[in-house]
């Protein structure tokens, strides 16, 4: 079987990273345009309860790790006056994800590739059994605004119970590329 270079990187970080790599396929890059999105998140779960800023930290880092660009930012409101564990926590977000342009987008592209994104209890290592229903809620109302594509969910949230395998969502997300590192480029002499 033969590689060639790109195939080679891609299957290198695919060893690297079981979480995150680029997709290796005959598009593996193409343009992209960033598409603003806000929504607000109203977690009403029996399992887990979150704080105001626990919401949106573990909801900035479900978008993050899903392909958001950089700048997310979430706010968290809950029913607790004191800020502490709340049965009903809100997470208002703002953020951008790729998008496939169509003929009439805008003239600034962004470099895109596919990338195999995986949640599962304790992967990414911030993703707890507890927050099964968080992500079975995000993958109803949050991923829809991302491109993807071969999307597997199995998620298995059963309520008051912390089960192992219970999370369980696939799918490829369109990002852009990594930009450079400036470590790795040549000095000038």
């Amino acid at each position: 079987m033969r590689t060639h270079g790109l195939e080679r990187i891609v299957l290198a970080l695919a060893a690297c990273s079981p979480l995150i790599a680029l997709a290796a396929a005959d598009d593996a890059s193409a343009p992209g345009v960033w598409q603003k999105h806000e929504y607000t998140l109203a977690y009403d779960g029996f399992t887990s309860h979150y704080s105001c800023d626990g919401i949106a930290d573990k909801v900035k880092l479900l978008l993050r790790a899903a392909g958001a660009r950089d700048d997310v930012t979430v706010t968290g409101s809950c029913s607790n006056p004191i800020g502490g564990p709340s049965r009903i926590a809100i997470a208002r977000a703002t953020f951008y994800t790729l998008a496939v342009p169509g003929a009439d987008a805008a003239p600034e592209r962004v470099p895109g590739a596919w990338r195999a994104v995986a949640f599962r209890d304790g992967s990414p290592d911030w993703l707890e059994m507890g927050d099964c229903e968080l992500v079975d809620q995000f993958d109803r109302e949050l991923l829809p605004f991302f491109t993807t594509r071969n999307r597997e969910s199995r998620m298995m949230c059963v309520p008051n119970t912390y089960q192992l395998g219970a999370i369980s969502l696939r799918f490829e997300s369109f990002v852009p590329l990594p930009k450079p590192n400036a470590a790795s480029r040549p000095m000038p002499q």
